[in-house]
């Protein structure tokens, strides 16, 4: 049988966002999200889901990039990771640059990333993984990560980076994702794919989504905008919960992974 992971990235980047995930989870197929624990509303997005939807999966979306996000920590002590206004660069500028970041400037802001989540929960992240992909394609972020999550018995997001090996890692057997224009019947069909190929065994696949309602604090900051609010549609279309059922597909979160 296939346990399907639906986790909804961007948790914390606006309160509207926040809402909008804890929508597709109530009345949808989200089951997980991974929380941007640089942003300003991050703890208080925890606490709220913690009370309202207490059976949604909160992991740590690690950021190194983009979204016009300040890092955890005081920017003078992480200064090869920033601009000169003491954000992230964003892509293709943080690409060009990531060759020269210091090492133990990126270990020092994942570390940092991750107290500030166990502050603001009171647990552990029940998985990790990284916005843009961006941790996996730096070797001390990937390191950083393996010793917190040996640590805390910890699963990660597997993207397929190329040239990524992931294999002393926990993570699920495939990742799968909802694409810009995707319609309901595309999406039910792929979930349904899914869930013949395990029907002679057990396997745990992830579908990544970006499901948000949209306030003043996300624009500006972010390129997806209405495509957030469509994609809320998408995970709460019956049609979409259909599919899981026709497949006898499970829904859960990353405590799931072997």
């Amino acid at each position: 049988m296939l346990t399907l992971i639906v986790n909804a990235d961007d948790y914390g980047l606006s309160p509207a966002v926040s809402a909008g995930i804890r929508k597709a989870h109530q009345d949808g197929i989200v089951t997980s999200t991974t929380v941007m624990i640089t942003t300003p509303g991050a703890a208080d997005a925890i606490r709220i889901a913690q009370r309202e939807t207490p059976a949604l999966g909160l992991g740590l979306h690690l950021t190194l990039a983009g979204m016009a996000a300040a890092p955890v920590t005081p920017a003078d002590q992480v200064r090869s990771l920033v601009r000169a206004d003491g954000l992230f660069y964003d892509k293709p500028e943080w690409s060009a640059r990531a060759s020269d970041f210091d090492a133990d400037e990126v270990a020092r802001e994942i570390e940092a990333q991750f107290a500030a989540f166990m502050s603001a929960a009171g647990c552990p992240p029940t998985h990790l993984d990284s916005h843009y992909h961006a941790a996996y394609r730096l070797p001390a972020a990937l390191e950083t990560m393996y010793t917190l999550a040996h640590e805390y018995e910890l699963p990660i997001r597997d993207p397929g980076t190329p040239g990524v090996n992931l294999n002393r890692f926990r993570t699920p057997s495939a990742f799968l994702s909802v694409d810009r224009g995707m319609d309901a019947d595309t999406l039910a069909a792929l979930i349904a794919s899914a869930g013949r190929t395990d029907r002679d065994g057990d396997r745990v696949v992830e579908l990544m989504c970006h499901p948000g309602f949209v306030d003043e604090a996300l624009i500006g900051r972010d390129r997806m905008t209405i495509e957030r609010e469509a994609e809320i549609a998408l995970l709460t279309d019956p049609r979409v919960r259909a599919a899981c059922q026709g497949e006898g597909i499970r829904l859960g979160t990353f405590a799931a992974v072997p």
